[in-house]
C-alpha cells in the first residue's frame, strides 16, 4: 500500500474523538496538505507534519519538510523530499552534519566558537581576528547564534549557551 492509501485508511479508521488525530489525515488525504502539516505540528507530531508537506507540490512546502526531517535525522523520507525538490528543479538544501543536529540549539561549531566569543565580550572585529575570517562573516554567524538561542542581544547569548549546554 502507497503513501496515499495509508492516509486514507487511517482518515476513516480514526475518528477524531477529541485527540485530534483523525482531522490532520483527513486533511492530508483531501490533498491540504499544509493545514494537514499545521495540525500535525498542532499536537507534537513534527515527523508527520514534514509527512504532509512531503506530499504537495509546492516548493517552500518540500523545503519546509527537508528542514523538518533534516533536524529530525529522517534520511530516508528526506532523501525522498530532495528528489522531489530536484524535479521541480530547485535546490537541494544542505543536510546539517551530525555534529550540528546534537547540539541543544543546532549551533555548528563555527557558530559555537562565535558564541563563546560573543560571550566573552568581543567585538566583531576581535572574533574575526582570532578566528581568521572577515567582520562580514563574524557579523553573519553573530545573527544566526541569535536566531538560534532566541536571543535578542549579545550579552544574552551567554547565560542561553549555558543553560543549553
Amino acid at each position: 500500500m502507497g503513501k496515499a492509501g495509508w492516509v486514507d485508511a487511517a482518515s476513516e479508521a480514526l475518528p477524531d474523538a477529541g485527540t485530534g488525530v483523525g482531522a490532520p489525515y483527513r486533511l492530508h488525504g483531501a490533498g491540504r496538505h499544509s493545514e494537514a502539516a499545521a495540525a500535525w505540528t498542532a499536537i507534537g507530531c513534527p515527523y508527520e507534519a514534514a509527512f504532509a508537506l512531503s506530499d504537495g507540490e509546492d516548493a517552500d512546502g518540500l523545503r519546509a519538510a527537508f528542514e523538518i526531517l533534516d533536524r529530525l535525522g529522517a534520511e530516508p523520507l528526506s532523501g525522498l523530499v530532495t528528489v522531489r525538490l530536484k524535479a521541480l528543479g530547485e535546490r537541494i538544501p544542505r543536510r546539517r552534519s551530525a555534529r550540528t543536529r546534537e547540539h541543544p540549539a543546532g549551533l555548528t561549531a563555527r557558530e559555537v566558537e562565535v558564541a563563546a566569543l560573543v560571550a566573552d565580550g568581543l567585538t566583531d572585529a576581535e572574533i574575526a581576528g582570532r578566528l581568521f575570517i572577515s567582520a562580514k562573516t563574524v557579523g553573519h554567524h553573530v545573527s544566526s547564534v541569535l536566531a538560534k538561542l532566541a536571543v535578542s542581544s549579545r550579552r544574552d547569548v551567554g547565560s542561553a549557551v549555558r543553560t543549553r549546554a
